[in-house]
């Protein structure tokens, strides 16, 4: 049981260690490389939501986004309390003109400690919603 223990738990280091890549791949705007390193990371480790949400955000980035949406689903499907997936989808959300749905999403993200204040006040993919009485009540509650 020990060993196996090892195996699994190098598996799991491994998949954080491509994570990683996949991390910087994006943050270079390297999408399909990023993509491409997530899914590995998936591929060693299914239990990782962080990567599925980092697909996510590839497709997203891509403007493919209802691929966006599946992948964000997935990371939810893993970790029901993950804020990222939550916030992404009202992002997603609210670039398709759909504010109740994006509301609804953006106060679960908060209500999981995501969001602040300030970062929803710079997001420019929320800015369909920041005339909406909900969107100021959110605000203020936080």
């Amino acid at each position: 049981i020990g060993r196996l223990f090892d195996l699994l738990n190098e598996a799991r280091m491994k998949a954080r260690e491509i994570m990683r890549d996949g991390a910087n791949y994006l943050n270079e705007g390297n999408f399909e490389a990023a993509r491409k390193r997530f899914q590995e990371a998936i591929a060693i480790d299914a239990k990782i939501p962080e990567a599925y949400n980092g697909v996510g955000v590839t497709y997203r980035m891509r403007n493919e986004l209802t691929d966006a949406l599946v992948w964000y689903k997935k990371a939810l499907e893993l970790a029901p309390d993950f804020g990222d997936a939550y916030y992404n989808m009202a992002c997603l959300y609210a670039l398709q003109d759909k504010d109740e749905m994006a509301l609804r999403y953006l106060k679960i993200a908060a209500a999981n400690g995501y969001v602040s204040a300030e970062g929803l006040d710079t997001d420019s993919d929320l800015a369909s919603l920041r005339d909406s009485q909900d969107y100021q009540a959110l605000l203020k509650k936080m």
